[in-house]
């Protein structure tokens, strides 16, 4: 199976007019379905200078409904649509009779020996099993992308809201920074996925307040988030707000992070913060939690 004319056509077009560099591949990226729309950014170190890294996009379409629906050559931004139908595949479901809705699905015809652990769990009859086979899509759907250069690197991004690049830019806007300073984000500083929010007068003597008390909450160049390529801040921290704590010591939600000084990442600028905190908030990314280089869903091999 190779790329189709059209497709590769398209995105072609598309990235030309963004003025970004593609690959349009005759073989898939990964081999566990060839129909599925796979997207990835090759990066290559110079044999001659190693500090100097090229850098392309690389796309193969399977037999997506792919459109480019937007494209901004003065950011090197374009935003895609890709529609997939989904793949036709057969599925035995097993239950227990009179009992659908603990329904086990499996990718295959159930072994007696698969049977009985099922009748153990629900504390039933073996003759009570039953099997139904059926066929049913799996995968497919649309997803939206932006993607192109942010400072000095290629970059994919997964969003839900929108058509053009300015849309994707909103709805990757985390809606906390939205509430606190309005949809063009004055205040607000950004590196890569992450957000720096600046407290406001009361809340920054609050936490200088605690932090006097508690210096030790106060970490320095750690990673602020999960990852193999790390943004890194000069100093951290990170409380569970008061609001969300519970008796027994566990939080009901995430611990909040504040950074100040520099942060740095090698695929970016470092951004100087100064003395003062800010509050770090990652954008709405979908597939955020993965970022880093990894196989990621719906095809995508790399985000960030």
């Amino acid at each position: 199976m190779t790329a189709t004319v059209t497709a590769a056509h398209v995105i072609r077009q598309g990235f030309d007019r963004a003025g970004l560099k593609i690959q349009v591949l005759q073989k898939p990226l990964r081999a566990f379905n060839e129909d599925q729309f796979q997207i990835d950014i090759n990066r290559k170190f110079s044999k001659k200078h190693k500090s100097t890294r090229g850098e392309v996009f690389r796309v193969w379409p399977g037999i997506a409904n792919i459109t480019i629906m937007s494209t901004d050559k003065s950011l090197r931004q374009l935003t895609l649509l890709v529609k997939e139908e989904g793949e036709l595949t057969t599925v035995w479901d097993v239950y227990v009779s009179g009992n659908t809705h603990r329904t086990h699905r499996m990718d295959h015809n159930p072994t007696v020996k698969e049977k009985n652990l099922i009748c153990k769990e629900q504390f039933c009859e073996k003759s009570s099993i039953q099997v139904q086979r059926r066929q049913t899509k799996v995968g497919g759907g649309t997803r939206k992308f932006l993607m192109g250069v942010d400072e000095r690197q290629l970059f994919i991004a997964q969003f839900i809201k929108g058509t053009s690049v300015k849309d994707a830019h909103v709805s990757l806007k985390p809606t906390t920074l939205t509430l606190a300073d309005g949809p063009t984000g004055k205040g607000t500083k950004r590196q890569g996925e992450w957000f720096f929010l600046p407290l406001n007068e009361e809340r920054q003597k609050s936490l200088e307040r605690v932090l006097a008390d508690e210096p030790h909450l106060i970490h320095k160049g750690e990673p602020i988030g999960p990852g193999g390529n790390p943004h890194k801040a000069a100093e951290i921290v990170r409380t569970i707000p008061e609001a969300y704590r519970l008796k027994h010591g566990f939080s009901v939600r995430p611990q909040e992070v504040f950074v100040r000084g520099r942060v740095t990442h090698s695929d970016h600028a470092p951004l100087k913060l100064g003395r003062k905190w800010f509050h770090v908030i990652r954008n709405n990314e979908v597939g955020a939690e993965a970022s880093g280089a990894f196989t990621g869903p719906g095809g995508v091999f790399w985000l960030d």
